[in-house]
């Protein structure tokens, strides 16, 4: 059982992300284009329009529901050192950061029972949808800015 899941749904996760989008563009607009803010800006917004096309791929490929619940906290230690087994000894650092997002993971459209089937799901997955869950992750760990919704 992960540490301090966070609940949402795909719904949720979605309004949230365009929030965030709508938010970074009127600071973009803000913002003198020469300044360094700009640029960092615009990779955020890049950031979040990966995500958020993501999550509406899957919605409309693979048929997420809207209220689907996303369950996803940090991994125990036990859930770590389960992910590292499992991971092989040649996995690089993005195949082991699917493998601590599938420990991660408590429920979500891509929960699949064991960790080994999960990590397939995960494997398969829109890279904006892993780079919104190592977010979460993160900041549940700690790591990031102490909100794991909206959170940019």
């Amino acid at each position: 059982m992960a540490l301090a899941p966070v609940d949402t749904t795909v719904g949720e996760a979605l309004a949230d992300i365009r929030e965030e989008i709508a938010e970074t563009e009127a600071e973009l607009g803000d913002t003198d284009p020469d300044a360094a803010a700009h640029d960092s800006l615009q990779s955020l917004r890049a950031r979040l329009v990966d995500q958020r096309a993501g999550f509406e791929h899957h919605r409309e490929h693979d048929g997420w529901a809207e209220d689907a619940t996303i369950r996803i906290g940090a991994p125990t230690a036990g859930e770590r050192a389960l992910a590292d087994r499992e991971a092989p000894d040649d996995a690089g650092a993005q195949e082991r950061t699917l493998w601590v997002l599938a420990a991660a993971t408590e429920e979500a459209p891509w929960a699949a029972g064991d960790l080994s089937a999960t990590f397939r799901e995960v494997s398969q997955l829109h890279p904006g949808v892993t780079d919104w869950c190592d977010l979460v992750v993160s900041d549940v760990r700690g790591g990031g800015t102490g909100n794991p919704i909206g959170r940019l």
